[in-house]
């Protein structure tokens, strides 16, 4: 059963950077397909809401397990001990904070889109 818990890591890593690396040379596919135009108009504009829909979901939750993570490293390295209840408010704050900024660059994009003309 310990092999099992040392293996976990890699069993989980590298098949997430996989997914990762696939989604981004789809991502670049789709783009590259779009801009020569071998792509219709109707595919071409539910291809962009998709991925838009995708990125925005996918830059909140990076953001707030990077903090999270940034977080309980920076607790670790402290040379004294954190309380348990300490650790856990320290990343519901830093998890806060990365939400509040996520929501900032939301309303900022979206008030730089509806000014952009179409």
């Amino acid at each position: 059963m310990s092999n099992f818990w040392d293996m976990l890591p890699v069993i989980i890593i590298f098949p997430t950077m996989a997914i990762i690396v696939k989604w981004s040379l789809e991502y670049k596919l789709r783009f590259r397909l779009i801009e020569k135009g071998l792509i219709d108009e109707k595919t071409k504009f539910l291809n962009l809401i998709t991925l838009g829909q995708f990125a925005s979901s996918s830059m909140k939750w990076g953001l707030v397990l990077t903090l999270v993570g940034l977080a309980i490293l920076i607790v670790q390295a402290l040379p004294y001990r954190v309380e348990p209840e300490v650790i856990l408010g320290i990343i519901m704050v830093v998890a806060g904070i990365a939400l509040l900024g996520y929501y900032g660059l939301a309303e900022r994009a979206l008030k730089r889109r509806n000014q952009s003309p179409v």
